[in-house]
C-alpha cells in the first residue's frame, strides 16, 4: 500500500493558478445540479453538496454559473449569501471559484464592446466583484465553441475584453474553460488557448463536452498535452479521469497541471481524501454511466448518482436517524434494490437479512455488465456489497423455496420483495425451428449462436444494447420494432451513442413493423405503414427483448400486512429508479 501512495503522490504536490497556491491537483468542476430553488438562487442543498466534494480533499471547488440579478436576492435574504458559501468551502480546506458565463446559444454577441461597456458583460463583472467581495478565490470564465471563436472575431474579442477587464478590475486569477471542441481542428484549439493565455487567463480548463462522456477514461489526455506544450499557463485536464492512478499518471508525464474530476467526485467525495490515505480500495468508481447525472440534467431534474445516491442529499443520508424499535427484516432478492435497500435498512438500526438464490449479489446489473462498454457496471456490486458486510448484513443462500427459508429461519417483522423481472414472451413465434432466447438469457449465459442471420425482437434499450452485443461476436443483426420510432427509455446521449455503434456494426433496424408468426427459419412481417407483408430469415435464432413484467414468487403472495415491493418487483425500470425505490422504503421504515 506505501508503494501505492508514494506513485500517487504527483497528486498531493502543490500547486498554483495565478498567485492562488492549492493543496493539491484535483479540481472540482462547476456541474449543472439542478438544485437551485425556485428563484434560481442557491439553498442549504446546494451548499451542502459543495461542502462534501471540500470537506472530501477537493483543492479548488468551481461553483456552477448564476446569473448578475441574483447577487441582490441572496445578499438580501438571510437564508443565503456568497460570504456564507466562500466561508464554508474555505473551512471545509478548499479554495473557492466562481464560473461565469454567458448563456451560450441564447444570446447574439453584443456588436459594441468599446470599453466592455455593454449591459451583459458590466452584469457580468458585477457578479465576478460580488464573488472577490465574498472571498471567492478564483474566477472561471465559461467560453463557447472553439470553432465559433476562431470564426467570429466579434465572438474572440468579447473574450479577449471580458478577461482582460476581469484581470484588471477584479485582479483575481481567471480560468478560461474552452467551449465544445468537437469536430473543431486541433490548430484552432491551440489558437484560442494562446488567445486567452495573452488576454490574462491564467489556467485553461478542458472539459469535457455531454456527448463526449461515453468515451473511454483519459481520453482527452492527448489533446490536454498538446495544450500543455502551446500554452504557459497550467493546463487543467478532464475526460473522464476515475482512477488515482490514472490522475497521477497525466500528470506525472506533464500532459496537464491539475485534473478535473467532476463525476468522479459524484460519486465519491472522499475520492481525494482515500487517495492520500492509501485507501484505494474503498473508492466508490465513476461508472460512466451517466444515468443520474448527465442524463438527469439534459432532462432537466436534479442530479443524482448510480454509485451515491446521497448526492443532493448529503446532509439527510449522512444523518440517518435510527429507529427507536428495530425490526428484524428479510429482503428477498439480491439485486441493486434489495441491496439499496438492506443497506440502508441496516443503517437506519434494523436487523437485516438478505435473501439471494443465485450464488452472487447484483441482479441484472451482472446482465448489465456484460454489454460491451458497460463493464464498470460490476462495481456497482462491489461497493454495495462491500457496504452490506461493513453494516452487518446477514446474506442468506435462499437454494430452496422462500416458504421454508421462512419456516426454518426466524419470522421476520417486515418482509421486503426485491425479485425483480422476469421477460415477456412472444407467442406468435412458437412455430420457429430456429432458437429463441430473452435478451437476458442470451446475455447472461452468453449462448453459442451459429449460423446466419440474427433477429432481435424489440427496439428499446434492452433490445439494441442486445443487438450490440451479437454485433460485436460479428453476427449479421436486424432489430425489429413495432413502435414508428425506437424506444428512447434512455437518455439520447447513450442512445445516440448506442445507434453509432449498432450503424458501424452493419445492425439494420426496422420500426413500424409487427411480427405475425413464424414457421421453420422465417419470420412473417408486417409494414404498419405500408400495409405490406415481408418475409425475413431468423438462420441464427431469435431474441426477444419486449420489455419485462413483475416477479413476485408464489410463497410471497397473501402476506400484505408486512410485504413491501419494491424495484422491478413492483414496477420495471431502469437501476437508478430500482435503488430509488428502496432508499424511498428504507427511510420510511
Amino acid at each position: 500500500m506505501l508503494l501505492e501512495v508514494v506513485l500517487l503522490d504527483p497528486i498531493f504536490f502543490r500547486g498554483f493558478i495565478g498567485e492562488l497556491e492549492l493543496e493539491n491537483r484535483i479540481v472540482m468542476p462547476a456541474i449543472k445540479t439542478g438544485f437551485f430553488d425556485e428563484t434560481g438562487g442557491a439553498n442549504e442543498r446546494y451548499l451542502d453538496f459543495l461542502e462534501a466534494r471540500a470537506k472530501g480533499g477537493a483543492a479548488l471547488v468551481i461553483v456552477e454559473a448564476f446569473s448578475d440579478n441574483l447577487i441582490n436576492l441572496w445578499e438580501m435574504e438571510e437564508r443565503f449569501s456568497l460570504h456564507e458559501l466562500a466561508g464554508r468551502i474555505h473551512t471545509a480546506g478548499a479554495r473557492i471559484a466562481l464560473q461565469l458565463s454567458r448563456a451560450t446559444g441564447k444570446q447574439e454577441v453584443p456588436q459594441n464592446l468599446k470599453n466592455c461597456q455593454t449591459e451583459e458583460m458590466q452584469g457580468l463583472i458585477r457578479v465576478a466583484e460580488a464573488a472577490a467581495a465574498a472571498g471567492f478565490d478564483a474566477l472561471e470564465v465559461q467560453g463557447e465553441c472553439c470553432g465559433k471563436m476562431t470564426a467570429d472575431p466579434v465572438l474572440r474579442d468579447y473574450y479577449i475584453n471580458l478577461l482582460a477587464f476581469l484581470e484588471k478590475k477584479v485582479k483575481l486569477p481567471l480560468i478560461y474553460r474552452l467551449g465544445t471542441m468537437e469536430s473543431v481542428p486541433l490548430d484552432e484549439v491551440l489558437h484560442i488557448c494562446r488567445v486567452v493565455e495573452l488576454a490574462g487567463a491564467a489556467a485553461v480548463h478542458i472539459p469535457v463536452d455531454p456527448y463526449q462522456t461515453l468515451e473511454p477514461p483519459g481520453f482527452l489526455v492527448p489533446l490536454c498535452a498538446a495544450v500543455k506544450k502551446a500554452v504557459r499557463i497550467p493546463v487543467i485536464a478532464a475526460g473522464r479521469i476515475n482512477r488515482p492512478e490514472l490522475a497521477a499518471e497525466i500528470l506525472k508525464h506533464g500532459a496537464a497541471d491539475f485534473i478535473s474530476m467532476g463525476r468522479a467526485l459524484l460519486a465519491d467525495p472522499e475520492f481525494p481524501r482515500k487517495t492520500e490515505e492509501g485507501r484505494l480500495e474503498e473508492i466508490r468508481p465513476c461508472i460512466g454511466c451517466n444515468e443520474g447525472c448527465i442524463n438527469h440534467y439534459m432532462a432537466g431534474e436534479p442530479i443524482t448518482c448510480l454509485q451515491n445516491l446521497a448526492v443532493g442529499r448529503e446532509r439527510e443520508l449522512s444523518n440517518l436517524p435510527v429507529v427507536q424499535q428495530p425490526k428484524s427484516i428479510l429482503v428477498v432478492g439480491g439485486g441493486p434494490a434489495g441491496m439499496t435497500a438492506a443497506k440502508y435498512l441496516a443503517k437506519r438500526g434494523h436487523r437485516v437479512r438478505l435473501a439471494e438464490k443465485l450464488p452472487q449479489l447484483g441482479g441484472q446489473i451482472n446482465i448489465a455488465a456484460l454489454v460491451p462498454g458497460k463493464q464498470d457496471y460490476r462495481f456497482i456490486v462491489t461497493c454495495l456489497a462491500e457496504e452490506l458486510s461493513s453494516s452487518g448484513v446477514e446474506i442468506l443462500p435462499l437454494t430452496s423455496s422462500i416458504k421454508k427459508c421462512l419456516l426454518e429461519e426466524e419470522v421476520p417483522n417486515v418482509l421486503v420483495v426485491a425479485t425483480g423481472s422476469g421477460a415477456k414472451k412472444l407467442p406468435v413465434l412458437h412455430g420457429l425451428t430456429v432458437p429463441v432466447f430473452t435478451a437476458r438469457d442470451l446475455i447472461i449465459s452468453d449462448f453459442s449462436i451459429d449460423g446466419g442471420q440474427v433477429v432481435v425482437i424489440g427496439a428499446g434499450l434492452l433490445g439494441l444494447e442486445t443487438a450490440y452485443f451479437l454485433a460485436t461476436r460479428g453476427k449479421n443483426v436486424i432489430v425489429v420494432e413495432q413502435e414508428q420510432e425506437i424506444v428512447r427509455d434512455s437518455a439520447p446521449v447513450y442512445i445516440d451513442h448506442l445507434l453509432k455503434k449498432l450503424e458501424d456494426g452493419g445492425v439494420k433496424i426496422l420500426t413500424g413493423t409487427a411480427v405475425l408468426g413464424g414457421e421453420g427459419i422465417v419470420i412473417k412481417l408486417h409494414d404498419l405503414r405500408s400495409g405490406e407483408t415481408t418475409d425475413i430469415f431468423a438462420a441464427g435464432g431469435v431474441v426477444v427483448a419486449v420489455g419485462s413484467d413483475p416477479v413476485c414468487p408464489e410463497e410471497l403472495q397473501g402476506r400484505n400486512d408486512k410485504l413491501h415491493l419494491i424495484g422491478d418487483a413492483r414496477l420495471p425500470g431502469k437501476i437508478l429508479d430500482a435503488m430509488e425505490d428502496a432508499l424511498a422504503l428504507a427511510l420510511r421504515l
